[in-house]
């Protein structure tokens, strides 16, 4: 399901950088939905258990926790940080958009 909305955004975040102007009502909800959906996934990585160097399988709650935070944690927050709404970015159009590039590392 994640790997269809990080397709998603793949495609339509360069599209809406290079040609859409103005935000309108269903951008901003499609944005805060997937923003939505980001968090709780960030949110279910805390619990996953993952494969360390040596292929043995990682499963304590403090371990992947570790692992998530000096791993991907900063990239995925700074994806779901909703710039458009702490900050005024009325009068920056474009560059608000760029905020949103992040999602496409992951």
């Amino acid at each position: 399901f994640i790997n269809a909305i990080l397709l998603f955004v793949c495609f339509v975040t360069p599209y809406r950088i290079a040609f859409v102007e103005d935000t309108e009502l269903s951008w901003t909800i499609t944005d805060n939905l997937i923003d939505g959906i980001f968090g709780i996934d960030m949110i279910l990585t805390f619990f996953m258990a993952f494969y360390n160097i040596e292929f043995i399988l990682v499963d304590t709650k403090k371990d992947i926790a570790i692992n998530y935070l000096k791993g991907w944690f900063l990239i995925d927050l700074v994806a779901i940080f909703p710039f458009n709404v702490i900050f005024d970015t009325s009068d920056f159009g474009a560059l608000a958009r760029l905020t949103k590039i992040p999602r496409l590392y992951r």
